[in-house]
């Protein structure tokens, strides 16, 4: 009896642990998202400037060629207002190069763009999601320490 006892004491400490780890998991994934990467940043600036990707890519290409330069894209990134660091600049632009030939094509730049739009606007969402996945992994790891606790305390002695 009291083995038996034990084990589910321990299954029930062990519950609370995974729950309290997801707890944190969630938190975590949601922190990340409200500070955000340069990329999802930029995709939040866009979304409320409420930016067309067409636009961007007509009026950005300055020279005309078809392409845009890291120099171009920073330049164009200020004149949107879109704070960042060089590094992050350098980082989204890799990011961005696809075909890492060192300059962003049209359609690459229109694509990437795009993509960042979709995301910001999925992004409520799944902020949202994990808002509840964190709150419900907060509930059952209380309820699974306060059954453990309860567990522990039923113990003969």
């Amino acid at each position: 009896m009291k083995i038996a006892a034990l084990r589910q004491a321990g299954e029930l400490f062990d519950a609370a642990a995974a729950a309290t780890a997801a707890t944190e998991v969630a938190e975590a994934e949601l922190n990340g998202m409200r500070n955000g990467t340069v990329r999802s940043r930029l995709g939040d600036l866009l979304k409320a400037k409420a930016v067309k990707v067409q636009d961007l890519r007509n009026t950005w290409d300055k020279d005309g060629n078809g392409k845009l330069d890291l120099k171009e894209l920073s330049k164009n990134l200020d004149d949107l207002g879109f704070e960042r660091s060089e590094d992050e600049t350098k980082e989204l632009f890799g990011q961005l190069d696809i075909d890492k030939s060192g300059t962003l094509a049209s359609k690459e730049l229109a694509e990437a763009m795009q993509q960042l739009l979709n995301d910001a606007k999925n992004k409520a969402q799944l902020e949202r999601d994990l808002v509840n996945r964190e709150d419900m992994a907060r509930m059952a790891a209380e309820a699974a320490q306060q059954a453990a606790s309860a567990a522990a305390d039923s113990l003969p002695p």
